[in-house]
C-alpha cells in the first residue's frame, strides 16, 4: 500500500517543551486529512540505558509522570538537550544525573519511535555494564524519583509486586529479552 502523500507542517502550538504540529496529507481516496504531531525540543532522541551492576543488578527510577498522575518504573532515561551532544554521551550524563551511577561501557541495543502514531521522535536505548555509584543524583525541580536495584533473576517478581502501586514502562518488560541480544 502507497504511503499518505505528506503536503505540509503547520504550528499548532508552540510551548516551553513541545510543539504541535498540524500535518495535513493526502488520503488513499485523494481526500486531504489533518493528523496532529507532537514534536519535542530537542537536539535529537530520548536516550535509556538499561544499567547493569558488577553483582547483576538493573538500576531502575520510579519516578512521578506528571502526565499519567501516577509514578512510574523506567529505565533511567532523559533528553538530548545540549547542543551538539551525542547520543551515547547523553545516556551518560542522564544515567550519572538520574542514579549517580556511571558504567564502564555503552553498547547500543536499539532504536525506534516512542509513541509512533502522536510523538515525532526515537529513543535509543543503551546496556550498561559495570555500573558503580560515582555521585549523588542531580535532580530538576519537577523530578521526584526514587533509584531501584534490582536483581536481574528477581525482575519479573518485583515488577509483579510494583504493578500495584507504579505503572511499568514497556521498555522495563523486555530487558531479559534485550539484554540476550
Amino acid at each position: 500500500m502507497p504511503a499518505p502523500k505528506i503536503l505540509s507542517d503547520t504550528l499548532a502550538f508552540d510551548g516551553r517543551f513541545v510543539r504541535v504540529i498540524r500535518r495535513t496529507f493526502t488520503n488513499r481516496r485523494g481526500k486531504t486529512g489533518v493528523w496532529e504531531v507532537v514534536r519535542r525540543k530537542t537536539y535529537g532522541p530520548i536516550v535509556a540505558v538499561v544499567a547493569i551492576t558488577p553483582k547483576h543488578e538493573v538500576l531502575l527510577t520510579r519516578i512521578f509522570r506528571f502526565a499519567q498522575k501516577k509514578y512510574v518504573i523506567e529505565l533511567p532515561a532523559g533528553l538530548m538537550d545540549k547542543k551538539g551532544e551525542k547520543p551515547v554521551r547523553a545516556a551518560r550524563r542522564e544515567l550519572r544525573e538520574e542514579t549517580g551511577y556511571t558504567v564502564k561501557r555503552l553498547k547500543k541495543i536499539f532504536e525506534a519511535p516512542t509513541d509512533a502514531a502522536l510523538v515525532e521522535g526515537k529513543i535509543v536505548v543503551y546496556a550498561g555494564f559495570g555500573a558503580v555509584k560515582a555521585a549523588e543524583p542531580m535532580y530538576d525541580d519537577g523530578e521526584y524519583m526514587d533509584i531501584l536495584k534490582v536483581p536481574l533473576k528477581n525482575l519479573p517478581a518485583f515488577l509483579r509486586r510494583m504493578r500495584r502501586s507504579a505503572l511499568i514502562d514497556a521498555k522495563v518488560l523486555i530487558i531479559p529479552y534485550l539484554l540476550q541480544k
